[in-house]
């Protein structure tokens, strides 16, 4: 078994692998604001592909697991603009179970942590502009944490 002892940290492999991400990334969101919707699809498909193969390097670094946010977000919302919510949810679903399990192997990642957040928070808020039940799974729809003080952080 490999040592994950620095999962929070890049090496040098995955720092070279994040700035091929973001010259992806930069490509695919220029093609997306050109409405070259095909060719950005492509992209940020490369872009999540470039994303998992960093998280099996640095699986609790911050601008690691923000690359596997924006990557999915960013095809998500492509899929959403082409009206083709039904693959946006996948996605939204998808990428949800992926930070749940990394977080589930490395409980103590605050990283991992703030990236559940993002994701549920991002899952919540298109469930909220597509309100159509047989979009989701309902044993992935779970509402975002809020942040803040809960009801129940009063008892002693």
């Amino acid at each position: 078994m490999r040592d994950l002892s620095n999962v929070s940290e890049m090496n040098t492999a995955c720092s070279n692998a994040y700035r091929d991400w973001e010259q992806v990334i930069i490509a695919a969101n220029r093609d997306y604001e050109i409405d070259a919707y095909n060719m950005a699809r492509m992209r940020y498909l490369s872009a999540i592909s470039i994303a998992n193969s960093m998280i099996e390097i640095a699986p609790c670094a911050r601008p690691v697991v923000g690359a596997l946010l924006v990557s999915y977000h960013n095809l998500a919302d492509l899929f959403e603009r082409l009206k083709q919510q039904g693959e946006a949810a996948k996605l939204h679903q998808t990428l949800q179970t992926h930070i749940h399990k990394l977080a589930y192997q490395f409980p103590d990642s605050p990283v991992l942590c703030w990236g559940q957040r993002i994701a549920c928070e991002q899952l919540y808020l298109f469930q909220q502009r597509n309100d159509d039940p047989a979009l989701f799974n309902t044993n992935q729809n779970i509402s975002p944490v809020k942040t803040g003080l809960s009801s129940t952080s009063n008892l002693h």
